[in-house]
C-alpha cells in the first residue's frame, strides 16, 4: 500500500493522516449529500471552490489537527475526525468526526478513529478534558460516544434547525481519569 502523507495516527483497520487537497473531490461530493449535511452543520450546498478553502484552512489550523479516516485494506478514505480547539492553558479541546462514506458507517471504523483521537489527546497532548456535541436525532453517534466513555454535561436546546424542526444540541466530555479507567 502507497500512502500519499505520512501517517498520523496508526490503528488496527484503520489509520489517520492529515487532510490533503487530493481530498477534495470526495469531501466536496460528502458535503452535498443532504443526508450528511444535516449532521455536519452545513445548511447548504458546497462549491467546489468552498471546499478548497476549507481544506486549505484545516490545514493551517494552529490549535487543532483535521485528519482523514483511511481503511488499511485498500486504502478507502472513509470520512475526517478532528481535535480543535485545543487549548494548552485549560487543557481541554473539541473533537469532531463524520464517517461520510455511508456504506462503512456502523461497522466500527468510527469508534476506533476515536480511540486513536483520544489516546492522542490524553496520552500524547495531556490533556485533561476533550467535549463534544451531538444532534439529539443522531442517536447511533450519541450511543456511540456514550460507550467510548462521553457523559452528556447538559444541552443547548432547540438550538439546530433542520427539515423544519428545532433540535437539541448534546453536549458531551470526557475527562483524562475517565479516559484512564476506561482503559482498564
Amino acid at each position: 500500500m502507497r500512502m500519499r502523507k505520512p501517517v498520523f495516527l496508526d490503528g488496527r483497520r484503520i489509520f489517520l493522516r492529515p487532510i490533503d487537497m487530493r481530498d477534495m473531490e470526495r469531501f466536496f461530493r460528502w458535503f452535498n449529500d443532504p443526508r450528511l449535511r444535516r449532521h455536519l452543520l452545513l445548511p447548504f450546498p458546497t462549491t467546489r471552490m468552498a471546499e478548497k478553502e476549507f481544506i486549505e484552512r484545516m490545514t493551517k489550523l494552529k490549535d487543532g489537527v483535521v485528519l482523514s479516516i483511511v481503511v488499511k485494506r485498500g486504502g478507502r478514505l472513509i470520512g475526517n475526525v478532528s481535535l480543535f480547539k485545543i487549548n494548552g492553558i485549560h487543557r481541554s479541546a473539541d473533537l469532531g468526526i463524520a464517517i461520510a462514506d455511508l456504506s462503512m458507517a456502523s461497522k466500527g471504523f468510527g469508534t476506533e478513529a476515536m480511540g486513536l483521537v483520544l489516546d492522542y489527546a490524553f496520552g500524547t497532548l495531556n490533556l485533561n478534558r476533550v467535549e463534544l456535541s451531538v444532534h439529539d436525532f443522531n442517536r447511533r453517534a450519541e450511543a456511540a460516544y456514550r460507550r467510548l466513555g462521553f457523559v452528556e454535561e447538559g444541552r443547548r436546546r432547540q438550538s439546530y434547525y433542520c427539515d423544519g424542526e428545532y433540535h437539541d444540541d448534546i453536549l458531551m466530555a470526557m475527562l483524562r481519569d475517565e479516559w484512564k479507567n476506561g482503559r482498564g
